[in-house]
């Protein structure tokens, strides 16, 4: 009887409860603009009305503010849409536009094609392309070396190259570059560090040079010397979140 009593206060309770649009009670009072209005009224024929809308700005996205004052499905322009969504005003529809611009409409690794509105994947390979240990000892062609870390595990390499311990293109580095037993040819302890090759860029084109979540700059190093431009990124946040793969 008890569970009874409680579902028929909580039907009765519910049953009372007033909907939406018979909350919106005008005060109606005499108004010159809205000012003179109470909070959520408009001045509209010289008397306060409680409305849902004064702008789009009160809506949600891809609805919009009709000039009864009220939110409806749709838009009125390109501010009522998602991003990437641009607004129809014949049929008051977000339509997908496509891409116009790399940074604000494509992925990271990504540039646009302003032609066809599509983004298109840089094909150089950023964060997924890893320098060798000749890449660090003779120097690369068409792109610098970077690490994001210091490096994990253990691992053991000689000055040519010949390692071992590591996996998934990273390059056992020795821990001590001066060791001597290193530099004559000895097996010496390292750690694996994934070394990334960043592809040079001209930072004066007035083109595109880096794909979106790059930035064309040069590598400066400790000792303020620095490297020409390249397409510089944090790859490791990059592909530990999913944004490279």
């Amino acid at each position: 009887m008890r569970m009874i009593w409680m579902l028929g206060v909580l039907g009765a309770t519910i049953g009372c409860t007033p909907t939406q649009e018979e909350s919106k009670v005008s005060s109606g009072l005499a108004c010159a603009n809205s000012s003179d209005c109470l909070t959520g009224e408009l001045c509209v024929e010289q008397s306060c009305q409680a409305v849902d809308c004064a702008t789009s700005m009160d809506c949600d996205l891809e609805e919009y503010c009709t000039a009864n004052y009220e939110c409806v499905s749709g838009c009125g322009n390109d501010d009522d849409c998602f991003a990437g969504d641009s607004c129809n005003t014949d049929s008051k529809e977000c339509e997908t536009y496509g891409c116009r611009d790399t940074v604000l409409d494509c992925q990271v690794g990504e540039f646009c094609n302003p032609m066809t509105a599509e983004c298109f994947e840089d094909s150089r390979g950023h964060c997924t392309t890893y320098c060798s240990w000749d890449d660090l000892v003779y120097g690369p062609t068409g792109y610098e070396c970077v690490n994001f870390d210091s490096g994990s595990g253990s691992c053991s390499t000689d000055i040519n190259g010949n390692q071992s311990g590591c996996s998934g293109g990273a390059v056992c580095y020795p821990n001590n570059t001066e060791d001597s037993n290193f530099l004559f040819g000895g097996q010496t302890p390292g750690k694996c560090i994934n070394f990334y090759r960043a592809y040079y860029c001209d930072a004066n084109s007035s083109q595109e040079q880096c794909p979106n979540g790059f930035a064309c700059t040069p590598l400066r190093y400790s000792d303020g010397s620095q490297t020409d431009p390249v397409c510089l990124g944090d790859c490791q946040y990059y592909t530990e979140n999913g944004f490279i793969q």
